[in-house]
């Protein structure tokens, strides 16, 4: 008489689940099947989760690590969590020494290279960072350059671990890897000098693109800051190419960050200037000075005698960073200066003429 046919299925199912294929039972086979499956769906739902909700969130807030995690978790390979998920699988299955080794570095090789893509995804976010917090001193092939460095030792740091998984002598390999860079290092020192030097401007920021400064005798406006030169555009409409080491050796003064600018201004008048004149002079002075738009008077005094006169200082401060507002001040107090000084009869100073 003939078996149920549901319990004729399951013995066919049982005696199809203990046939050995590749030195495994058919069930196992299924298992390790539905693990890797179950690794790979499971990864779609998380990464289509929390994307969606991190994208939201980012947008609320002002904070850049739900922006980074967001990246981190597109720049995720599918193929790769594909390999991860098969080395996950071949747990469970009953397999060579071998055969288990290759699976292994796989593995390892498959979460380097993610970490490979996750770097170059964190990379990429801290330049654009860089660059939105400082739009002056984003000089695009610096940041470029920075990037290059920065994938570059990122990328030796994963061949030597992905090395020191084969089994490879990584420590020889970095022993003749310093003495090679070190060679390489004293032959392109002057490069590298101005690679760094560029670097060290982006980071510092002792100026940027736009800032009238001074180096040594060049005074002019900074164009273009490269990775190996520093473009300034003269005052008398030359360009100037200056070295980025020679501008980290050298004294730089920065005129674009100056928020005010002190005026001196020195005059001797004569000696035959009467006391009783002289004594109206500072008075005059705050005067003239504090009739000016946007200065701040600071002292008007006679410090003393010359071999042509008597002279006094004129000290104030004109409270605008531009060079031409300072300088008609300057002019303003001058010319204020000399009608005052001509109203009251005091005579500037003049050299001795000397009988030939």
């Amino acid at each position: 008489m003939l078996a149920p046919l549901p319990a004729r299925a399951a013995e066919v199912l049982s005696d199809l689940g203990d046939r050995e294929f590749g030195g495994n039972a058919v069930r196992t086979w299924l298992m390790a099947a539905g693990i890797a499956g179950g690794v790979i769906v499971a990864f779609w739902l998380v990464r289509m989760v929390l994307v969606s909700r991190l994208a939201r969130l980012a947008k609320r807030t002002e904070t850049v690590v739900d922006d980074l995690l967001v990246e981190c978790i597109r720049g995720t390979r599918l193929w790769l969590v594909i390999l991860l998920a098969l080395a996950a699988a071949s747990v469970v299955l009953d397999m060579p020494g071998r055969d288990v080794q290759a699976i292994r570095i796989v593995a390892v090789f498959a979460i380097l290279i993610q970490s490979a893509f996750w770097g170059h995804v964190l990379v990429d976010f801290g330049l654009r960072a860089f660059a939105r917090r400082h739009p002056g001193s984003s000089d695009q092939t610096t940041l470029y350059a920075m990037g290059l460095l920065a994938r570059i030792a990122l990328g030796v740091v994963l061949l030597l671990l992905a090395l020191e998984n084969l089994h490879v002598n990584v420590t020889a390999l970095i022993t003749g890897l310093g003495i090679g860079g070190i060679a390489i290092a004293l032959a392109l020192q002057n490069i590298l000098g101005d690679l760094f030097g560029a670097i060290s401007i982006v980071l510092d920021k002792p100026f940027v693109v736009g800032d009238a400064i001074v180096v040594g005798e060049v005074s002019g406006v900074v164009e273009h800051i490269g990775l190996k030169t520093t473009r300034i555009r003269s005052d008398s409409g030359e360009q100037v190419i200056v070295a980025n080491a020679d501008l980290l050796r050298s004294r730089v003064r920065n005129y674009a960050r100056v928020k005010i600018r002190r005026v001196v201004i020195k005059v001797t008048v004569g000696f035959d200037t009467p006391a009783a004149a002289l004594e109206r002079i500072p008075a005059m002075v705050r005067d003239v000075v504090e009739a000016i738009p946007r200065t701040l008077y600071l002292r008007g005094t006679i410090t003393g005698m010359s071999a042509l006169g008597i002279e006094v200082d004129i000290l104030f401060d004109s409270m605008a960073p531009e060079l031409i507002v300072a300088q008609e001040a300057r002019q303003a107090a001058l010319l204020g200066i000399l009608r005052r000084f001509e109203a009251s009869g005091i005579r500037l100073a003049s050299a001795p003429v000397v009988a030939g």
